[in-house]
């Protein structure tokens, strides 16, 4: 568990990215947050962001060592170094994707969450870059692994001691092919065209 400690450290030194500043601090007008909390808010989503990208970026290294180097064909097990890795790998990438989501959700909602129009084009683009992240690195897990039926399996597995239910990639899976998730990401792709032009 000790490996996991440092990604739980980045997760409680940054917050929780589903707490809005509403909720934490009522002192708002026009059911917007104020302009110094607006600007709070974004500062600390942005390093938020930041911080996830270079995670991420992290992890997709590792998955292309899993690939090449997990010897389960000859083997057909896994010896506990990569059960470890598996599982670590597993539980960074679910916190990290956890977190873009909740950015994603607060900042869809840009224009009634700021008031100052600055405010609104800096969280438009803060969300969609969040949004990318999760489309990019959602595939990424996916596609390095599709072929790879040993490592899908314990992708799948339910590891207690990190609170990974079991079929982790399955629902992955299902998400990135599913077809009223891809017409909803299609809708908000055009939606967010064009207000690229409006806000």
């Amino acid at each position: 568990m000790n490996r996991f400690l440092p990604i739980l450290a980045l997760i409680l030194m940054t917050g929780f990215p589903g707490c809005s500043s509403r909720e934490q601090n009522p002192d708002t007008f026009e059911g917007k947050i104020t302009p110094k909390q607006a600007q709070a808010r974004l500062a600390s989503d942005m390093r938020r962001l930041q911080s996830f990208s270079i995670e991420l970026a992290d992890q997709e290294k590792e998955m292309e060592y899993l690939q090449q180097s997990v010897g389960l064909n000859e083997r057909l097990h896994y010896t506990s170094d990569e059960h470890d890795q598996i599982e670590n790998l597993l539980f960074r990438y679910l916190a990290c994707r956890e977190s873009l989501w909740e950015i994603v959700h607060y900042y869809r909602d840009y224009r009634e969450n700021f008031s100052d129009k600055r405010d609104q084009v800096k969280g438009f683009m803060l969300g969609f870059d969040a949004a990318l992240h999760l489309a990019y690195y959602s595939s990424l897990l996916v596609a390095t692994f599709i072929d790879h039926d040993v490592v899908i399996d314990k992708l799948n597995e339910e590891y207690y001691r990190s609170g990974i239910p079991g079929g982790t990639y399955n629902r992955l899976l299902a998400s990135l092919t599913d077809i009223e998730h891809i017409e909803i990401l299609k809708a908000d792709l055009k939606i967010a065209k064009l207000e690229s032009g409006n806000i």
